[in-house]
């Protein structure tokens, strides 16, 4: 009580007034502005995650760029062959979308 969640709150210092975006233009947004100073506070990686599956890779690519975090994790546990197998599946699903 009497207190935000800080990711509302990051959204809101970052212009974006919103709070989760995976995808299209408030994601945009929100990475662009994470990567400028925010008055004494230094740039930031974005880091986007929650929700996040291999087949969206493409669209969060253009969306969050090459240099952000990707915070990956349910996905490629509940990925068949488990989490090794997904872990392979999202390099290969990487490479496919950043070249290399």
């Amino acid at each position: 009580r009497g207190h935000r969640p800080a990711l509302p709150a990051a959204a809101e210092l970052a212009g974006s007034g919103l709070a989760r975006p995976r995808r299209g233009h408030a994601a945009g947004a929100i990475a662009r502005r994470c990567r400028q100073p925010l008055n004494s506070l230094a740039a930031a990686w974005p880091a986007p995650g929650g929700g996040m599956r291999l087949d969206d890779a493409a669209d969060m690519a253009r969306d969050f760029g090459l240099d952000a975090v990707w915070l990956v994790g349910g996905s490629l546990l509940m990925r068949p062959g488990g989490p090794e197998a997904g872990a392979r599946d999202f390099r290969a699903s990487m490479k496919t979308v950043f070249g290399g």
